[in-house]
């Protein structure tokens, strides 16, 4: 007798629509417009039995999500803080579990470029540092980072902390007060404020990777334009 191999699909119907679909018509790249378990059900089947066309399109709702320049982050950033719906649907912004599991995610496929804006998104989430290491459970299952990726993530959470204490510096005045003890904040225009501030918010945004552990920003954008175009 042939013996055969059985696999169960979650949401099944959803991603066999979506495969019927997948070679004709408009196609979002929204992030919003698939639920995760659709695009990560997806995007391991295409990756294990290598269709490429579907890869592909579910590496752009992936990568959507995790923007490898300011300005497309400042644009979701605003999405999500101005609709409800948005960020109800956002797949990455919510828990402190599914940004864990999207990182696992992210490296079993090899979307590196994704990694940068994901680790912000966790080391931003205000937790106790001693989960990097030990993982995170929720009570069903417990989440953690493969070794490796435990220790770059705990070395730039560290540095991504600190570069982010020191982002109001520019706020406090180096200038001598009149009452020796009691320094002040110094008193500068609002546009001189912003442009320090957004020199150092771009300066910041180009250490990122680094501070994981990653390529830079160009080398992850080559590689993800080599896989999405």
């Amino acid at each position: 007798m042939r013996r055969l191999w059985m696999i169960t699909l979650w949401w099944s119907c959803q991603i066999r629509r979506w495969m019927s679909c997948s070679s004709s018509g408009p196609y979002s790249t929204r992030h919003s417009s698939k639920p995760i378990q659709l695009v990560v059900g997806v995007l391991r089947l295409s990756t294990k039995y290598e269709v490429s066309h579907l890869l592909r399109r579910a590496l752009v709702h992936l990568s959507s999500a995790s923007p490898t320049t300011l300005p497309d982050w400042e644009i979701l950033q605003h999405h999500v803080a101005d609709s409800p719906e948005w960020k109800r649907l956002s797949w990455s912004c919510n828990t402190i579990i599914t940004r864990f599991s999207f990182i696992r995610l992210c490296r079993e496929v090899g979307a590196l470029s994704n990694l940068p804006a994901a680790c912000y998104r966790l080391g931003s989430s205000g937790f106790d540092p001693a989960v990097i290491l030990q993982g995170f459970n929720d009570g069903i299952s417990l989440v953690q980072l493969d070794v490796s990726d435990r220790l770059s993530f705990f070395k730039g959470y560290i540095e991504q902390r600190d570069s982010t204490m020191s982002a109001v510096q520019f706020f406090y005045s180096p200038l001598p007060s009149p009452d020796a003890s009691r320094p002040k904040f110094a008193v500068k225009p609002n546009a001189s404020l912003r442009e320090i501030h957004e020199e150092y918010r771009e300066g910041f945004w180009g250490r990122l990777p680094d501070m994981y552990g990653l390529p830079d920003w160009e080398e992850l954008e080559a590689l993800k334009l080599a896989v999405i175009g």
